[in-house]
């Protein structure tokens, strides 16, 4: 039972690490500044 919480937990920790990379990718494609 250890092993597939210990799975969710990093996949939940992979998931909050990649939250502000994302947001900054969001941030830069509805910038209006990056299309030409």
């Amino acid at each position: 039972m250890i092993i597939p919480h210990f799975r969710a937990l990093s996949m939940l920790m992979l998931i909050l690490r990649w939250i502000p990379s994302w947001r900054l990718w969001l941030s830069c494609h509805n910038n209006p500044l990056f299309y030409p």
